[in-house]
């Protein structure tokens, strides 16, 4: 036996004794034997052909030579080196790669990966041929659409046994990712203190339905021309932003699609700029910001007033949230006693009421104005009517003054308001012992204002009461049997309208 299987060699024969006669066939069975085991040891020169794997026991190979056939041995510094698996520069042609291994492969197996430089950037679907045919290469399971792979860039693909799957997408890079059509981040995107510097947009013509979201060369865009915006064109997802910035005047209009500041139309002036955000795909809320500093909508202030001098229908502007109410009731007519000597009396004036009233769930709200009363003809003058504003509060009018009386009509009152105030009493006539010695009363006077004057008698023109001035007060009354008495002014209601 040459070993005993685990390596060690024992000679089968005992040892030749001196002076004594030698088998030759023992000879040649020890010498054969020897042989034998040095035919299974490896010979230093290479000549021998290992037939069996060799337990090496936690020993290496040292001294190794490198590999340079497919069948040889890879010393650790060409492993790290990865020499035979990375290629310089690809021969081949824009989304065709070519790369030649040393040694040559010819068939493209599943692990197989492989390094080389890009001659050229890829354009849409590339391929790779390492030696064994042209096979697809793909970024995530999907053929490359666009500039994947930079030319100069180092690219590594692992073959997935039908195509090379690049680990290495050079060309995916921010400053690219507009060449995705749909780019995607797989988590938050960290700026590590920096900048991101977005691109000014070609410019757009204003449109009746405005595109500012269908271009994706910035995110800020000019508006150009005058014509009446209405709505923007659908943005592609929820949350999207614009920052627009119109050149010349045109309106954009509040609506079902834009929502703007204040809930009212805005008339836009050149360098006005506005940030527009997709509430939905084709809702807008718009923040607004005039070139010149100045607010768009007063911040709680005093935004509009309407004044009412006859009975109609209030409608809330848009973004009024608050009114503050100032009615007045019509003044009472100056009365005509009709006598020779004695002078007639003036009109109350109409009550007054004040209210701040919240108008938040309210769109429109009865406005009734009190008429002023008719100044007497011979007789006594007509009391003023009421003024009022819905439910919310009212004041009644002034009284007429009577015929019977010297004494003036008594003011009418209000009632609702945070204030609410008594019309001034009209005048008593002034009487004198001869006829030319009368005078009529005053109209009493309302919270606006004085009442019409009384006649004067003897002068030619001058014997009618005057008409109640301040809306609300009171007629004035007659001189004598020549004049009439003055009517009552009409009512008003006020309304200061707040956001």
């Amino acid at each position: 036996m040459a070993r005993d299987g685990n390596g060690t060699y024992t000679n089968p024969y005992p040892d030749f004794v001196g002076g004594t006669v030698i088998s030759s066939s023992e000879v040649d069975a020890n010498n054969s034997d020897i042989a034998n085991a040095l035919t299974q040891s490896i010979a230093v020169d290479g000549q021998s052909v290992v037939t069996g794997n060799i337990p090496m026991a936690g020993k290496k190979f040292t001294g190794l030579g490198a590999g340079n056939a497919a069948t040889d041995s890879l010393t650790l510094g060409q492993a790290q080196a990865g020499a035979y698996t990375f290629q310089g520069t690809d021969s081949g042609a824009a989304d065709a790669y070519v790369i030649a291994l040393v040694p040559a492969i010819t068939a493209q197996a599943a692990g197989l990966r492989v390094s080389f430089v890009a001659a050229n950037a890829s354009t849409g679907a590339s391929t790779l041929n390492a030696g064994g045919g042209a096979d697809a290469i793909e970024y995530q399971g999907a053929a490359l659409t666009g500039a994947e792979i930079a030319a100069g860039s180092t690219i590594v693909c692992v073959h997935d046994g039908t195509a090379w799957q690049m680990v290495s997408p050079s060309g995916l890079g921010l400053a690219n990712v507009v060449d995705d059509p749909t780019p995607e981040l797989g988590g938050a995107l960290n700026t590590n203190g920096k900048a991101i510097n977005e691109s000014e947009g070609a410019a757009v013509a204003s449109a009746t339905t405005t595109d500012i979201f269908g271009g994706d060369d910035g995110n800020t865009l000019h508006i150009t021309g005058t014509t009446t915006i209405v709505d923007f064109t659908d943005a592609s997802s929820v949350g999207q932003w614009r920052k627009i910035i119109f050149d010349g005047i045109l309106t954009l209009t509040h609506g079902s699609g834009i929502t703007l500041p204040g809930a009212a139309n805005i008339t836009t002036a050149a360098g006005d700029y506005a940030f527009v955000y997709a509430d939905a795909v084709d809702a807008f809320t718009v923040l607004y910001f005039r070139a010149d500093g100045t607010a768009v909508v007063a911040s709680g202030g005093l935004v509009s007033v309407q004044t009412f001098d006859a009975t109609g229908t209030w409608n809330k502007p848009a973004g009024i949230t608050r009114v503050r109410i100032q009615l007045v009731a019509g003044g009472g007519g100056g009365a005509d006693r009709n006598a020779a000597d004695d002078g007639s009396a003036g009109g109350g004036a109409g009550g007054y009421a004040d209210e701040i009233i919240d108008v938040t769930g309210t769109s429109s709200e009865t406005v009734t104005v009190g008429a002023g009363g008719a100044g007497g003809v011979s007789g006594a003058g007509v009391g003023g009517g009421t003024s009022s504003f819905g439910a919310y509060l009212s004041a009644t009018g002034g009284a007429g003054a009577l015929a019977s009386a010297a004494r003036g009509g008594a003011g009418g009152v209000g009632a609702g308001g945070n204030t609410n105030l008594t019309g001034g009493s009209g005048g008593a006539a002034s009487n004198g012992v001869s006829n030319s010695e009368t005078c009529g009363g005053v109209g009493g006077a309302s919270y606006f204002g004085g009442g019409g004057s009384g006649g004067i008698n003897g002068l030619v023109g001058h014997e009618n009461g005057e008409d109640g001035a301040a809306p609300g007060s009171g007629g004035g009354g007659s001189a004598n049997t020549g004049g009439d008495g003055g009517d009552g002014a009409d009512g008003i209601v006020i309304i200061l309208e707040y956001v």
